[in-house]
């Protein structure tokens, strides 16, 4: 499994892991990183940050829904991605 990261202030790209060694039989990977025990002071997140997480997690909602067979409230109704996988057909939304 690699990262990939960026430094804003030297514009370079680095790769950090290795060759995830998985059997065929593999269908799914659940990526976990540990907490964070100190942050550098020079980090800085993204402006949209804050607005990306609060999406994505509202289109989880709405996905919920989907996977009930239900229509979604207009409240959670929003463009954007949501759960990787449901019962309910992701090209009809």
């Amino acid at each position: 499994m690699y990262i990939y990261y960026t430094n804003d202030q030297t514009e370079q790209t680095y790769t950090a892991g290795t060759s995830a060694s998985c059997s065929d039989a593999t269908t799914q990977l659940t990526v976990m990183l540990p907490p964070f025990v100190s942050i550098s002071d020079d980090f800085n997140y993204p402006e949209d940050f804050r607005a990306s997480v609060i999406n994505n997690l509202v289109c989880q909602i709405r996905d919920i829904y989907r996977n009930m067979g239900e229509e979604p409230p207009a409240n959670v109704d929003l463009e954007g991605f949501g759960k990787p996988a449901g019962n309910f057909d992701p090209d009809e939304f």
